[in-house]
């Protein structure tokens, strides 16, 4: 991720990893086509017991990609 964005460091414990972060991508998807920004990047970075997921932004929308980030999370979480 080469750019300015938002992110959500998490650790998954008994949560199934790969089964999480699909359905964040689909509902982070969703979202950033809503507000018309469907060409920004959806980006994870696994480590040991977790990961960070992040999208990018408008320089000048960090807090409302910070929104659509937290909100996919809730979605999925759901």
């Amino acid at each position: 991720m080469g750019r300015a964005g938002a992110v959500i460091d998490m650790r998954f414990g008994d949560t199934d990893a790969e089964a999480f972060i699909g359905e964040w991508r689909q509902q982070v998807k969703r979202m950033l086509d809503a507000v018309g920004w469907g060409t920004e990047q959806i980006c994870v970075r696994r480590y040991a017991d977790g990961a960070s997921l992040a999208i990018t932004a408008p320089i000048d929308a960090l807090y409302a990609a910070t929104d659509i980030n937290d909100w996919a999370w809730q979605a999925t979480r759901s």
